[in-house]
Parts: C-alpha cells; structure tokens; sequence
C-alpha cells in the first residue's frame, strides 16, 4: 500500500526520534558507567592524597616529641663522671625553653636498697626532690620494680603519655647464668597534654591540611582507648556517621622499648656490649598505629564520599540535562519544520481559495457585462438586473480585497484607526452581510435580543464593523442548510471588574469538531467539514475578528457542540464619560 505524503513524513518523523531516543539511550547508559569509573577513581585519589597528608602529620608530630624527649637524656660518661642529678639537671637546664614546655613532669626512678625511689624535677629550684610515686603511676612503679627482679613488665605498664628512657650499667651473670643489663636509674617523661593539644597539634595541622589560611577537612582528635572521648576538634565541624572518618592516623607513639641491652631509641646513650649477657626474648617494638591519640579528619563539605557523589550527581544532571537539551531540540526541529509545512499548507489552500473566491465575482461581472452589450441592454429591467449583479459581486470583490488588506495591516500593527464612542445596535445592523429582507428570502431566521439600556463602546467603527461582519458571514455559511437560523443577543457585563457589553452569536449549523476548536482563530484555517461542503472562505475572518476585539481590549471566546450549533461570545469595554473621539 503506498502510503501519502503527510503519511511518508510522519513514518520518517517518527523513525528519526526513534533512532534518536535510542542512541541517546546508549549514551546516557555509557556516560552513567563512564561518570561512575571517573567518580570511584576521584574518590579513591582523594582519600589516598588526604592520608598521605596525614601521614605527614603523624610523622612531624610523633618527630616533635620524640625529638623533644631525646633532648633531655644525657649521655651516660656524662652521668657517670659527674653526679647523676647533677648530669640530669644540667641536660634539663641546657634544652630550649620549647622543648621544655612539651613536659609536665621531669622524674628519675632510682633503685636502691631494694626499694624504687622517685626524685621530682622542681625547674625552679633547679633540683631532684624525692617524693611519692603519684597514683597514675603505680602500674609504672610496678613494672619497674618487676624489670629490677630481673623479669620483663606487663604490657600497657605505662600510662598514656609517659615514657621512661633506663642507663644501663654492667652486671654478671644470675644464679641460672643469665646476664641482664642492669638499669641504674630511669629518666621519666610525662607529655603536658594540653601544650600538645593546643599549641604543636594544631600549628602541624595548618601547615598540613590548611591552603590559604582556611582549613579544608575536619579533624577530631580522640583517646585511642576510648574513641568516644574527644581530646581535641580543629577546623569546620561537619556531620559524618558515627566512627566515619575518610582518614585516620594515631599520634603520641611514645611507646619505645627500652630493654633491647640498651638504651631507649632515639638516644646516646651507650649499650652494653652484646657479649656481656645473652641475647633474650623481648616484647615486640610497637607497630604504628598505637598511638595514645587517634586522628580522624573529614572533608570540610563531608565525607568524600558524599562530596563525590554529589559531584557525579552533578555531572549526571548536567550530561543528563545535554542530552534532553538535544532531544528536545530535534523535537522542537521537527515540529517547527510539521509547523512549517502546515502553514504552507494552509497557505497554498488560501491561494486556492482565494483564487476561486476572485474567479466567481469576476465571471459573473464579465458575463453581464457580456450580456449588457447585446440586445438586453435596449431592456431596461435587465439593465437594472444585470448592474444589481456587478454591484453585489463588486462589493463581494470589495470585501475580500478588504480582508486581505486588514490582514496584513494586522500582521504590521496596523489594525485601528481613530476610535470614537458608538451604539451596538446601529453597529450590528451595518455588520449584517445582507439585508433583513435577503437573508429571510435565503431560509435564514434572524433572531434579535438587544437589552435597551446597553452602554457606548469606544471602538474604531469600521474594524469593529468588519469584525462583526465576519462574525455574522461565520454564521450564515456554516448554520444549517434548511431551517438555518442565527441568535445574536447582547447585554450588560463586566470585564476586570470595568462595565462592558457582552454579544453572542449563535447558529445552529452542525458544531465544531472538538480536535479543531483550538485552531480556529489560527489565520488559514479552515475546518474539515468547511473543505468537505465547499463552503467558500479564505480562512482569515475568524482571526481578524479576535484580533480587532482584542485590539479593543475585548476578548472573543467560542463554545460549541457537535450537532447543536457554535456560539461566538464577544465582551467589549464600555466607554467612560468622558471620552471622546481621538
């Protein structure tokens, strides 16, 4: 079956933005998987370029007090040629005041007798002063105590933040042949907590996690044992699951071992040689990440999790967004290009029936023209006959020239003239596209309900007279073929709360199909059942006639039903008092 035109264009039109749906479709699916690839590795550079900036805090920290603990532990030919306070004192007194400020307490444990003694640093007298073991320190006391007896220390004997640095001494071997390097003393450290908290660990976080002075994560700083008890929070606070971090390192691994034959890591002082006692099992070193203080850090917006995943949300929208751009374009496309081929429709069925609307008047006129030079025109009445013939057909040549032209003066903005205060009802019987007498002779029947006490309209007379003549020939062509009538009513109203005159005209022809209702003011268009019955017209009556009422400030509405008739409902302003002709 060979399809028609319209018919072959909307296949195509169809196969086009089904094709087009379709490649989106596959594009769409690739950029999600593409945009997921780009997100998971964002991510994942991310995390890895905040834990190496974590690492760095971890390593200046931990360095820092390291550092700052190394630098109060005298060499041992130090202590052993001059007094041991004496020796630790000095080492104490030579140190920088900042390093200082990284302690609370400065002790020495010193066994003797069988007992473990503790001397106190006091700065400012500049001496040991013996005093009692304070009470965080007893599982210090014991550990020692049990190191002395020549046992290893439990685990976890120091509390947190404490390290002791042993000197070592020569001994021989036990009742069962084992040697142990004998500690003659220990140097006990206690950190000052709050000068680190407040004073190292936020000066290493600016220099680290910081740009322009602005931090850019979130980090809390809690007890590695209890990670409910926060030690200290820095930079914006933000809201992340409970035990979330992007990132985490432990800080405060002070935990050094000093029972290697030696002295603690990180000093100078000089260990026994290895062959004065035998090699013996000793604790593990501790491994990082066994710090006293844990560190969490998020990014500043969030978890980064949720940065990247409102990043490709982002992008989702936005790729998304491109593609139906580009759908609803060569939507748009296609309808402006449908559009543009209705109105060349439209527009070659006007040039159509504007040419058959031009060759009717014009046989007629040449024929009685035609007739007039023969022998008819020694006949009076048909002299008279055939001049009444071109007088109706020139006025019918008259009107349409005229609807043209007030068309294209509408179409330039052109659609007024000078308005002036009128009568309805004078108005509409000079609309009327014939006489009284004519349209009853036609089967018309003219019904008429004009209220007497209708306000004057301010109205460019001829327009508003074109209008409702365009209104009234509506009616007359597409009433009923037999028993056709026309009701034209009008009465008070109100339009935006002013006075108005509200006018209806309604035939009672067979109704407006409910598909082409919205198309009827459209210039050129003319009805499906207007084509089927050859009902002549150009297409342009219907909206000249809303576009003169709107001009007006007016409005033109239609109501209709299929098989009871169309009704064309106009409201016009009122005039004010003082209005005049302009």
């Amino acid at each position: 079956m060979k399809l028609s035109l319209p018919s072959r264009r909307a296949w195509i039109y169809g196969a086009v933005l089904f094709f087009l749906a379709a490649v989106c479709g596959i594009l769409g699916f690739l950029q999600y998987r593409w945009i997921g690839e780009v997100a998971n590795a964002e991510n994942q550079r991310l995390r890895q370029d905040l834990q190496r900036e974590l690492n760095l805090v971890r390593r200046d920290f931990n360095s820092q007090i390291a550092a700052a603990a190394s630098a109060l532990v005298p060499i041992a030919r130090d202590v052993e040629r001059q007094e041991r306070e004496k020796a630790y004192l000095a080492r104490y007194q030579s140190a920088p005041e900042t390093t200082k400020k990284y302690f609370s307490r400065v002790a020495l444990a010193v066994p003797e007798k069988g007992e473990l003694n503790l001397f106190l640093l006091d700065s400012r007298a500049h001496i040991f002063r013996k005093a009692d073991w304070p009470l965080g320190w007893a599982k210090l006391r014991e550990g020692l105590g049990t190191r002395l007896s020549g046992g290893p220390p439990s685990e976890r004997y120091r509390p947190e933040g404490v390290i002791e640095f042993p000197r070592f001494g020569r001994n021989p071997r036990d009742a069962e042949g084992r040697r142990w390097p004998p500690e003659q003393e220990w140097l006990i450290l206690e950190f000052d907590r709050d000068y680190l908290r407040n004073v190292v660990l936020p000066e290493i976080l600016q220099r680290y996690l910081a740009e322009a002075g602005q931090s850019q994560y979130s980090v809390v700083v809690s007890e590695t044992a209890d990670p409910w008890q926060e030690v200290y929070r820095w930079g914006p606070k933000t809201v992340e699951k409970s035990g979330h971090a992007d990132a985490r390192v432990t800080l405060f691994e002070v935990e050094a071992n000093p029972f290697r034959g030696g002295p603690a890591r990180g000093t100078d002082n000089a260990s026994p040689p290895a062959s004065q006692f035998e090699p013996q099992e000793q604790p593990p070193l501790p491994l990082p990440g066994h710090g006293a203080w844990t560190l969490s850090a998020n990014h500043a917006a969030g978890s980064l999790e949720s940065i990247v995943a409102r990043a490709r949300r982002r992008n989702l929208f936005l790729g998304a967004s491109l593609l139906l751009l580009l759908i609803a374009t060569v939507i748009a496309l296609i309808r402006f290009t449908r559009g543009a081929e209705k109105l060349a429709e439209m527009q070659m069925n006007f040039v159509s029936g504007i040419s058959h609307e031009l060759r009717t008047p014009l046989s007629v006129i040449r024929a009685a023209g035609f007739n007039l030079r023969t022998k008819f025109a020694r006949d009076p009445v048909q002299v008279e006959r055939y001049g009444n013939l071109i007088q109706d057909e020139s006025e019918k040549l008259t009107a349409l020239i005229e609807q043209i032209l007030r068309y294209g003066g509408a179409e330039s903005g052109k659609i007024l003239g000078p308005r002036e205060a009128v009568e309805l009802r004078p108005l509409l019987e000079e609309s009327l596209p014939a006489t009284r007498g004519a349209l009853a002779e036609a089967g018309i029947i003219f019904e008429e309900k004009i209220a007497d006490d209708l306000p004057l309209i301010k109205a460019d007379k001829e327009s508003l007279k074109h209008a409702l003549r365009n209104l009234l020939e509506n009616a007359v062509k597409h009433g009923r073929k037999e028993h056709a009538s026309i009701r034209i009513t009008a009465d008070r109203s109100a339009l935006q709360g002013k006075p108005a005159v509200r006018l209806r005209i309604q035939d009672n022809g067979p109704g407006i199909p409910k598909e082409e209702r919205a198309r009827v003011f459209e210039p050129f268009f003319r009805g499906k059942l207007a084509i089927e019955n050859q009902v002549h017209g150009t297409g342009l009556g219907l909206n000249l006639a809303k576009r003169i009422i709107e001009a007006h400030g007016g409005i033109l509405m239609l109501q209709s039903e299929l098989g009871r008739g169309t009704q064309f409902i106009a409201t016009i302003p009122a005039a004010c008092k003082n209005d005049t002709s302009e």
